[in-house]
């Protein structure tokens, strides 16, 4: 198991960013960051920050002379622009450092509280979670955009955690673009609590195939 180190704060101003996946940075912000490779065992996390409400987390995983090489928007916020204007700010902020899993795949977990509905991004990194704290009934969709396939791994794949509040109840909708195991959508437990992980994978056509792994752990 990956146990994270910390890493000292800092805070930069880039170059315009457009080529997507690398990012020119002044030698005291490389100097901070660890030696990173493309078959190494972490990342580092980054935030680039336009300072009027707009963030992006980026993924370093190598770096260069000048310059480190990105996965973009992984934590699937779906904000990423085509570029970035010059002396945008990019931090790091502790903890910064992301490991693999046993699978060799980059992995993080992203907590969410939603209302209504919620519409999922599991775009360009190894494995993610996301755990959903589910208080009302809920619409949960997939992007139906076919996910670059990641650099570390051939399968786009998404861990999803549904978590009961205490009054439990509380139903989801799923996207009826997933294809399920046994060839309908499961009846999850509501129970007051109560958590259910569930399991997805993306095909090249955009379409997802779901599996229940738990259902209804108290």
């Amino acid at each position: 198991m990956f146990l994270p180190f910390f890493l000292d704060k800092w805070s930069f101003r880039t170059d315009a960013i457009s080529s997507g996946t690398t990012i020119n940075l002044p030698a005291e912000a490389l100097s901070a960051l660890p030696d990173l490779s493309a078959d190494g065992d972490f990342g580092v996390v980054l935030v680039l920050d336009d300072e009027a409400g707009n963030t992006e987390f980026v993924l370093a995983h190598q770096k260069g002379a000048n310059d480190v090489t990105v996965e973009r928007d992984i934590y699937g916020q779906g904000y990423e622009p085509a570029a970035w204007p010059a002396n945008t700010l990019i931090e790091c902020r502790p903890p910064a450092m992301m490991g693999r899993d046993n699978n060799n795949q980059f992995e993080t977990e992203y907590v969410v509280s939603p209302t209504s509905s919620l519409l999922l991004w599991p775009k360009r990194i190894g494995r993610r979670v996301t755990h959903v704290n589910i208080s009302q009934a809920l619409t949960i969709n997939f992007t139906t955009s076919t996910v670059t396939t990641p650099i570390y791994t051939r399968t786009v794949r998404h861990t999803v955690v549904i978590h009961q509040d205490a009054t439990g109840g509380h139903t989801i909708t799923w996207d009826s673009n997933i294809k399920w195991t046994g060839g309908s959508a499961p009846a999850l437990s509501t129970a007051a609590n109560s958590i259910s992980i569930l399991e997805f994978w993306q095909l090249s056509t955009g379409e997802w195939v779901g599996a229940v792994r738990v259902d209804g752990a108290t």
